[in-house]
């Protein structure tokens, strides 16, 4: 009885343990992809919309503007900002690529210990 007990005790936390790492690793793969769409959209489409702002900006500028100083500051802004945008998403993504491999070394950790706790190894 005790080692019908044991063997059952060992075969669902096993299972158990599989089924939570499959489901947190589909988790964090599909945080990483959607964020890897969202990089790429917002990198594509900032691109074109900061173009056509710089583009409107130097016509302006050329054509005499009587404000085209202050246009001028605005467009360096926008450029810094976009910048600092992009460099935010290089960070995030760089983020959640150590996440997920920590998040990785975690479960193959929680794994082996579940593993010589039960006796597997």
């Amino acid at each position: 009885m005790i080692s019908y007990q044991f063997l059952f005790g060992s075969l669902s936390s096993g299972c158990w343990l599989a089924v939570n790492v499959f489901y947190s690793c589909v988790c964090s793969q599909m945080l990483r992809d959607r964020f890897k769409e969202f990089a790429r959209d917002t990198e594509s489409i900032g691109q074109e919309r900061v173009a056509v702002v710089n583009e409107v900006c130097d016509r302006l500028i050329s054509s005499g503007h009587s404000d085209a100083a202050v246009i001028a500051e605005w467009k360096d802004t926008i450029n810094e900002l976009w910048a600092d945008l992009l460099e935010m998403i290089d960070t995030r993504t760089q983020m959640l690529a150590a996440s997920y491999e920590l998040f990785k070394f975690y479960n193959d950790c929680k794994e082996l210990l579940e593993r010589i706790r039960v006796g597997l190894l």
